[in-house]
Parts: C-alpha cells; sequence; structure tokens
C-alpha cells in the first residue's frame, strides 16, 4: 500500500473499523443460520442441491436490490430521521471526545 493509502486508513480507522465489525456480525446470522437448516430445507421441499443454490442465490440477489432501494430511503426519508433522532446520539462517534487522560 502506498503511504497515502496507509494516511487514509489511520484518519478513518474508526470508520474502517465499524464496517469490518458489522460485515463479521452480519455473516453469523444469515451464513451460520442457513448452514444449520439447509439440509432440513432441502429435505423439506424436496429440493436439489441446484436448485437450493439457485433459490439462495436469487434471493440474495434480491435482497442486495432491496438494500439499494433502501439504501434511498436513508438519504432523506423516515429512516434518515430515525438514524438521527435515536441511533447516532447512542453511538460512541457522537460522544465528546476528550483529550489527554481522563480527570475527575
Amino acid at each position: 500500500m502506498s503511504d497515502g493509502a496507509f494516511a487514509f486508513a489511520r484518519a478513518n480507522a474508526r470508520w474502517i473499523g465499524a464496517g469490518a465489525l458489522m460485515a463479521l456480525c452480519s455473516g453469523f446470522g444469515q451464513t451460520y443460520f442457513i448452514s444449520i437448516f439447509a439440509g432440513n430445507i432441502r429435505a423439506d421441499f424436496s429440493l436439489s442441491h441446484g436448485s437450493w443454490g439457485a433459490i439462495y442465490a436469487g434471493s440474495t440477489l434480491a435482497s442486495a436490490a432491496v438494500m439499494l432501494w433502501a439504501g434511498g430511503l436513508a438519504c432523506g426519508g423516515w429512516a434518515a430521521s430515525f438514524f438521527w433522532g435515536l441511533l447516532f446520539p447512542a453511538s460512541p462517534w457522537a460522544w465528546p471526545r476528550r483529550s489527554g487522560c481522563c480527570r475527575s
């Protein structure tokens, strides 16, 4: 990596870390849950491996399309008001920073 990339990563470490944490936490739900129950789902609905894979791929693409659509809502609809009103004040990025050590 170039020096500029390292400087960017250092300057945005908290955002990169938060994104990585969210990616790791979201993968557990979908991937782990589906891997546990995939055999039972295939057996209950008499699906082949190929048909199960096609359904899984199609649902993943559909969820990606919904995420793209829902992203537009966050730019100025009720989702933006919800985020800025409730979620952001509770996030660590909204807390005031202290310089130096904590003093009481």
